[in-house]
């Protein structure tokens, strides 16, 4: 990513804010409420490195505190940003003292703590720092899906696909092919693949239905049969004859009552 990716990716039309993350260091960091607290409270949390724009386009729903801004990232400060459910964790339930929390040893005032975000829920069982100051004291994201830097764009109703196709060429016109975006899917299409899907599963179910409503009548229809057998075959055999027509099975008339008529 480019250093001023944030700049470039506000430039285009539609883009409402955007920014840098990445995931720092996922498997090796320590995280304490206090500078020698066990790392119980903090197992399993993740670090986040954003910029502010970043955090704008995830918009975060404050429940205490504020969010992070242009002056944290420029001025490279030691604050953090906490989810709910961190912040339970690790006992921060005020911000009036303006309490800390402790990665590896070093620690990071607290701005605020947030409850919910509309994009990148992995982060609210975790925390945001800066990403200037995760770059001074993590370094450069690593590689893989997991720790590379990635850039979240939030835009206007209807832009993300016009976006989606300028974003590389914005961020990287030198090699533009070495990023991979990923739009969401267009509303329209999403509809008429839901519909289609509900209408396939609609149509397997009546199938599905009419087979079984085929067997059940099968089946009692057969139980029916073979509960009568011995009555039927008694009926067959004791029933009479097959008939015949009526002028070969009507007797004759005899000659002189044809004679009297």
């Amino acid at each position: 990513m480019p250093a001023d990716a944030d700049a470039r990716a506000g430039r285009i039309d539609g883009v409402t804010a955007a920014g840098v993350w990445w995931r720092v260091d996922p498997d090796g960091l320590r995280i304490t409420a206090t500078p020698t607290g066990g790392a119980e409270a903090g197992r399993g949390l993740a670090v986040f490195a954003a910029s502010p724009g970043a955090v704008a386009a995830m918009h975060p729903v404050l429940a205490a505190g504020v969010t992070l801004d242009a002056f944290a990232e420029r001025s490279r400060l030691p604050v953090v940003l906490l989810g709910e459910a961190a912040a339970n964790r690790l006992g921060v339930h005020r911000l009036d003292a303006q309490p800390a929390v402790f990665i590896d040893g070093l620690p990071y005032t607290v701005l605020g703590v947030y409850r919910d975000v509309e994009r990148l829920p992995d982060t609210l069982l975790g925390m945001i720092v800066p990403d200037t100051t995760a770059l001074d004291r993590f370094g450069n994201p690593g590689t893989g899906e997991d720790r590379s830097a990635h850039l979240l764009a939030a835009t206007r109703a209807g832009a993300a696909s016009v976006v989606a196709r300028q974003l590389a060429v914005a961020l990287r016109p030198d090699a533009p092919e070495r990023l991979t975006v990923t739009a969401p899917p267009d509303p329209h299409s999403l509809q008429d693949h839901v519909t289609s899907d509900l209408t396939g599963l609609f149509l397997a179910l009546a199938a599905i239905c009419l087979v079984v409503g085929a067997v059940g009548i099968a089946n009692t229809t057969l139980v029916a049969v073979l509960e009568r057998t011995e009555e039927i075959g008694l009926r067959r055999s004791s029933g009479p004859a097959p008939a015949t027509s009526p002028r070969s099975s009507s007797p004759s008339r005899p000659h002189w009552a044809r004679s009297a008529d």
